[in-house]
């Protein structure tokens, strides 16, 4: 198991929901809500470092917490499906600790039926497919474990932006623009940086020596759990050549698209018309 070491950081819009919190007199009932996110990320710190993966830092958000692990999405299929899982399967434990709380009066009738609904909340809203929630993640491991790589970002895009969406109207409709506001950044956030580092996952994979499965597409296309080949023009191409393939596409494309839309490239046509 690895060593329990990582920093803590609080999100700023999380003070913001605090303080709002203090001032309209909930501030008990959003104890009891961090608290049962807390024993959900705790969860998946503590199977996360059995499975000998190193936890950099733990996040205090408007509505949980968010433990940022190393290196995870490189670590096998089922080390990560139990990782994000587990922060869902601590609905048990947490439910188990609201009834004794409420046993030995820890808490009131109400602040158990509170810590109850609050399980529920922190376990399911989890599970909704929006990255980098529990069941976006999940969502993700399945589409890379099935689809080719381009495929599965894709639709892991779509689902997580037509949910967030969902939820941002809900949180709007419903007074919580705060955690509204967060879950649109943080989409923002992680679409820029996951196309931002795509050619240096390419790069990277050129790297990884592992013994996979080896599949064969009729189109130069990379699973990631398997050594990758495609029949192409009459001959065989391994994953070397696919991924240099696609790393100049992507680079033809990126190229292309920073000229097109640069501030000269823009006044060349603005003078033309």
């Amino acid at each position: 198991m690895k060593k329990l070491s990582f920093n803590f950081f609080i999100h700023p819009l999380t003070v913001i929901y605090l303080g709002i919190a203090l001032f309209t007199g909930r501030f008990s009932f959003l104890f009891i809500h961090l608290f049962v996110a807390l024993i959900h990320e705790l969860f998946h710190v503590v199977v996360a470092l059995f499975m000998k993966v190193r936890v950099n830092e733990l996040s205090m958000l408007p509505f949980g917490f968010y433990a940022r692990l190393e290196d995870v999405e490189r670590k096998g299929f089922w080390c990560q499906l139990w990782i994000y899982i587990a922060g869902p399967l601590s609905i048990f434990f947490s439910l188990f600790l609201m009834r004794i709380f409420y046993q030995i009066d820890l808490i009131s009738y109400y602040g158990y039926q509170y810590g109850r609904e609050a399980c529920y909340i922190v376990c399911f809203f989890n599970l909704l497919p929006i990255y980098p929630l529990d069941g976006g993640r999940i969502m993700r491991l399945f589409c890379f474990r099935f689809l080719e790589v381009e495929k599965a970002h894709f639709i892991s895009y779509i689902l997580s932006l037509i949910t967030t969406c969902f939820i941002f109207y809900r949180a709007i409709k419903s007074g919580q623009w705060v955690i509204a506001l967060f879950l649109i950044i943080s989409q923002g956030q992680w679409i820029y940086l996951e196309r931002k580092q795509y050619p240096l996952y390419l790069k990277l994979r050129r790297l990884q020596k592992k013994p996979n499965p080896i599949k064969i597409s009729k189109k130069p296309s990379i699973y990631i759990y398997y050594d990758n080949y495609c029949w192409l023009k009459g001959k065989m191409i391994g994953e070397e050549e696919i991924l240099q393939m696609k790393l100049e596409k992507w680079q033809k494309q990126h190229q292309k698209s920073k000229t097109k839309y640069s501030i000269k490239n823009f006044f060349k046509q603005f003078q033309q018309k």
